[in-house]
């Protein structure tokens, strides 16, 4: 088995790549041992509590992934509802210490690497940003 660092951070604005990253992170898991949660809904302390959870299925191993961290777009297309400051500290403390076997996959649209959160995540896990191609650069993406 690959070994799985305790958080990954993905964000930006090219989906089928992270959808890619993602699905191939839940090959590492049985399905019934992945958890989704909306970061909207749910807080750090909520996510942090997922990842603490004992499974009832899916062996010792757990995936729990909190989509849309950095928030929703509202109609004026502006991000709205995502996690804060504090909520990046509160990875930062369970990351201190994490669950064996658990997998904390944070999901984000606008985050950058300079972000309290992608620094944390930074830290003790991996940090993948997938941003499409502006469309200048097409043609030579393209190409």
């Amino acid at each position: 088995m690959a070994t799985l660092k305790p958080v990954y951070l993905l964000s930006g604005s090219d989906r089928p790549k992270i959808e890619t990253a993602l699905a191939r992170l839940r090959t590492h898991f049985d399905p019934s041992a992945v958890e989704v949660l909306s970061g909207v809904v749910a807080g750090a302390p909520e996510a942090v509590a997922s990842c603490n959870a004992l499974g009832l299925f899916g062996g010792e191993r757990r995936l729990v992934v909190v989509e849309d961290v950095d928030g929703r777009p509202n109609v004026d297309g502006r991000l709205v509802g995502g996690w804060k400051a504090a909520d990046a500290k509160t990875v930062a403390e369970y990351l201190e210490d994490p669950a064996d076997g658990t997998v904390l996959a944070l999901v984000g649209q606008a985050l950058k690497p300079d972000s309290p959160l992608a620094k944390v995540c930074a830290k003790t896990g991996d940090v993948l940003l997938y941003d499409a191609p502006k469309e200048k650069d097409l043609p030579n993406w393209v190409a």
